[in-house]
């Protein structure tokens, strides 16, 4: 009889440690959901903010912040129907997707991967409406450090370089891939750029980047074109990228508009 007890009791609890379990993916998921949504809903403030205040008289400061993720959001700012559209992807296994546009720009692709609109604003947008996005140096406040950050574009290349390892015996190497075009401490968008998204835009620890400097080598053609991707903790492990948080600035003096996506 005490056998049998002894069964019983360890069959219950197996099946109360099973729902326990059960009950905390249930609790992770509906987490992870709800500080999604939370983020969701602070892009789309961010951009209601500056669809609300661009053509409002004086300097406007948005009293939040964002964490600058451009894996999973991007604004892009459509001058053709004067509309600001926020992107949201979902990312497939940390990884974002480049491909090339002119000879020597790539941008991040928002038609063929996961990415879709969550948010579109009225027609806010013309040729007298600038955006500027910026860096510079940000205080790290655990280490009591200050931190410059810098933005860069990115190109494709092939590099074919010829090895000789003594004697008559040479090795043609080719390096590609995606790598670093321009680096700034701020990018501008305006109706005559070919960037009219802020996720093209990487930002990067200002001593760990260099012109030239190699982000991805997963490169392939794809339609005519050279895709890339770009792997979110590469990135973040070599400081090709540095999570900033951004602030937004609306200035309108009576003609001319100017937003300001700055790092803080």
């Amino acid at each position: 009889m005490k056998g049998v007890i002894g069964i019983l009791m360890k069959v219950l609890f197996e099946i109360i440690v099973f729902i326990i379990i059960i009950m905390l993916i249930i609790y992770s998921i509906n987490a992870f959901a709800l500080l999604s949504n939370l983020e969701d809903k602070k892009y789309i403030s961010l951009v209601s903010f500056i669809e609300s205040n661009i053509k409002e008289s004086g300097s406007k400061v948005w009293e939040d912040t964002v964490t600058y993720n451009p894996f999973v959001y991007t604004l892009y700012f459509n001058f053709t129907d004067g509309r600001i559209y926020l992107y949201k992807c979902d990312v497939v296994e940390q990884k974002m997707v480049f491909y090339n546009i002119t000879q020597d720009t790539m941008i991040k692709d928002l038609e063929n991967s996961n990415c879709y609109p969550i948010y579109v604003s009225r027609e806010v947008l013309d040729d007298k409406v600038t955006v500027r996005i910026e860096g510079g140096s940000l205080m790290e406040l655990e280490n009591k450090r200050s931190l410059y950050v810098s933005l860069y574009n990115l190109k494709y290349s092939e590099e074919t370089t010829i090895v000789n390892y003594g004697g008559t015996e040479s090795t043609i190497v080719t390096v590609y891939g995606a790598n670093i075009k321009d680096i700034s401490t701020s990018f501008t968008i305006s109706q005559r750029s070919i960037i009219k998204d802020t996720s093209s835009y990487l930002f990067g620890l200002g001593d760990k980047i260099w012109k030239g400097a190699i982000v991805s080598s997963d490169c392939s053609m794809y339609s005519g074109y050279v895709r890339c991707m770009l792997d979110y903790k590469y990135l973040i492990n070599q400081g090709f990228l540095f999570p900033v948080k951004l602030t937004v600035i609306v200035n309108y003096d009576g003609e001319r508009s100017e937003v300001v996506l700055k790092a803080k």
